[in-house]
């Protein structure tokens, strides 16, 4: 008997109009869990190098992890995976809510769709009943009106949705997943390879059990797991507030992202501070599933005419659209991250695709007469009408719509100084006050997404004695040092990588907090739910296992270790105001830090795995 993962993959094929079941490959489960680490797995496996990410070859796969779903804390998330549309490298993305746990309650580990349809079409899933419907009369309906929708087609309240909104139809390439209306899987455009399928929206319910080893064992160590989150330092502030919090801190620290990081801090800021939305806006804390944190801040404003209700607001969302653009409005934050949870594209590549496009504007590099209006930096109508018309892919928002390094390519005329981007991928952060976190983009091998490997261990827990028990360097907690940071890097990308695999969430990992989870605790839980001993020692080198598989995959869709890199601006311009002022990334010494993080991870000098290490971790 299977414990903990149900033992069951769903593959759909939409050319063949298909379903099949197979069993899940337990040997292969062993060597990288679930969720991040078995997708790459099987994409590096079925998909041929080289393809066009919107073709029919391009599978997209949706991976719940062996904690998905049971009552080990945070066990909401869900990852999902394909050929990138955006960067043409590793498409990745993360998810919370219910939609994974329901997957797994309907009967399955993971959900692989392969194909095309030739017309649109949605899947419901319920235990195991699996249909391919027509969808056409879904095709373009947002995803709020797609998941209303599917409730009343299907008479059933309780399922859960998965959709694209027009972004995705149209294959805006940073179009994003949207599950139950306010959690996306954003970054890397995996709304657009399901676009590309003609895959409207998944709808799962079930309710078949998860079953554990030993569920004495997994009761103790999963209650010690919510204690142990809940009584971390920072535990009733964060549960408060939400990531929004890091407007405050990231103001306080030097970095918060301004005018497509010309600036470091935000004139503007106290328009966007946490306090005034929850003074004005905000109804209640919301939860992913089993989580304590309860971290996710629902609200209510007035649009217009109308009120309107939502959930789901982050600091990516924040910095991305409002101090990164000048924009010091909650109502358009809110706005826009209504919108574009609605419309479903990534809020954070869209901010900073406007925000290049507002700084050629200023420059003169574009004009009035090209981009079809007047832009400026603060002025959230124009910013407004340019984001509806990338959703639909009219005039200047169809450039807009291909990401700011394709978008600066076709422009040319020296655009491509402001466009800021790691990889493809946007970079709406600003990062020469952290080294850490500077490195932890640089390297990670789907481009500029924080989740990989940014350490938050940078600015805050990290005490000169614990930064030198754990990486050997007592300044590895000081953000504006490049001591220590390679190690740093790599024990977040390890952390991270197990969190997404094992289907918890970061924020409860000791990657984000020093109190929180720790690999220790990972092993312990998932040793309780699957019947084996797990130790600490072979879950790190899961984690290196899963990093170096995605490494292998970067490098042989096109990627190169020269691409490691960080944005112009970044190395040659200095901070010019708040507390990180005259910082930059000194060309010199990131080069060292990057050979350390290399020379750390048994790398090449060119970042590519050698033979000895593959063999050391069985690829």
């Amino acid at each position: 008997m299977v414990f903990g993962w149900i033992g069951k993959n769903l593959r759909i094929d939409l050319s063949e109009k298909k379903v099949d079941e197979n069993d899940l490959d337990m040997e292969l489960a062993r060597k990288f869990i679930g969720g991040r680490g078995l997708n790459v797995k099987l994409l590096y496996d079925s998909l041929e190098p080289g393809i066009d990410p919107l073709s029919p070859e391009n599978p997209l796969i949706i991976g719940t992890g062996p904690l998905t779903g049971t009552l080990a804390p945070t066990s909401g998330r869900t990852n999902i995976n394909a050929k990138s549309p955006l960067t043409g490298l590793l498409g990745d993305s993360n998810v919370g809510g219910h939609f994974g746990p329901t997957l797994k309650f309907a009967g399955y580990d993971n959900l692989i769709i392969h194909g095309q349809s030739d017309s649109p079409v949605y899947i419901t899933i319920c235990n195991e009943n699996v249909e391919i419907r027509p969808g056409a009369h879904l095709w373009g309906l947002t995803t709020w009106e797609t998941d209303r929708a599917l409730k009343k087609e299907l008479d059933d309240e309780s399922v859960h949705v998965a959709a694209i909104g027009p972004a995705g139809e149209n294959l805006i390439r940073y179009a994003c997943i949207v599950c139950d209306k306010h959690r996306a899987a954003g970054r890397t455009g995996m709304g657009a390879v399901m676009g590309a399928k003609k895959l409207k929206a998944i709808a799962v319910s079930g309710d078949k059990d998860i079953a554990v080893s030993n569920p004495e064992e997994f009761m103790k160590v999963s209650k010690e797991a919510i204690h142990q989150i809940s009584s971390s330092s920072g535990y009733d502030t964060f549960s408060k507030y939400g990531t929004m919090l890091t407007v405050d801190s990231a103001t306080e620290l030097g970095w918060l992202v301004s005018y497509n990081a010309k600036e470091a801090v935000f004139d503007k800021v106290e328009g966007i501070r946490p306090y005034i939305f929850r003074k004005r806006y905000r109804t209640r804390s919301k939860a992913c599933f089993n989580c304590p944190i309860h971290c996710d801040q629902a609200y209510h404003f007035e649009n217009g005419q109308d009120a309107t209700d939502g959930a789901g607001i982050e600091y990516g969302t924040i910095s991305a659209v409002g101090s990164n653009l000048g924009i010091d409005s909650w109502q358009f934050i809110l706005w826009m991250n209504n919108f574009s949870n609605q419309m479903g594209f990534d809020s954070m590549s869209c901010g900073g695709v406007i925000a290049w496009a507002l700084e050629c504007y200023e420059k003169g590099v574009l004009t009035e007469e090209e981009v079809g209006m007047k832009l400026g930096w603060g002025d959230a109508e124009s910013v407004k009408a340019l984001t509806k018309m990338i959703v639909k892919r009219k005039g200047f928002g169809d450039r807009l719509a291909e990401g700011v390094k394709r978008a600066a390519q076709r422009i040319e005329r020296g655009s491509e100084e402001y466009a800021l981007h790691i990889k493809g991928a946007e970079m709406p952060y600003e990062v020469r006050g952290r080294k850490g976190f500077a490195l932890g983009l640089a390297v990670a091998n789907v481009g500029a997404v924080h989740t990989k490997g940014g350490p938050m261990l940078e600015y805050g827990g990290l005490t000169p004695s614990k930064g030198k028990g754990l990486f050997g360097v007592e300044e590895t907690g000081d953000p504006r040092s490049y001591r220590g940071k390679a190690k740093l890097v790599v024990f977040t990308e390890h952390v991270f990588a197990l969190a997404s695999s094992l289907g918890l969430c970061k924020f409860a990992s000791i990657a984000n907090n020093i109190e929180r989870l720790s690999v220790e605790d990972y092993a312990s839980l998932l040793s309780a739910a699957v019947g084996w001993k797990v130790k600490s020692k072979e879950m790190w080198k899961i984690g290196e296992r899963i990093i170096n598989l995605e490494r292998l995959f970067m490098l042989r869709e096109g990627g190169k270790g020269s691409e490691d890199t960080l944005p112009k601006r970044f190395r040659e311009e200095e901070v010019a105001h708040g507390s990180a002022k005259g910082e930059r990334i000194d060309p010199l010494k990131f080069e060292a830090m990057l050979k350390e993080y290399y020379q750390t991870r048994g790398w090449n000098e060119e970042g590519v795995p050698t033979k000895e290490k593959l063999g050391e971790l069985g690829l």
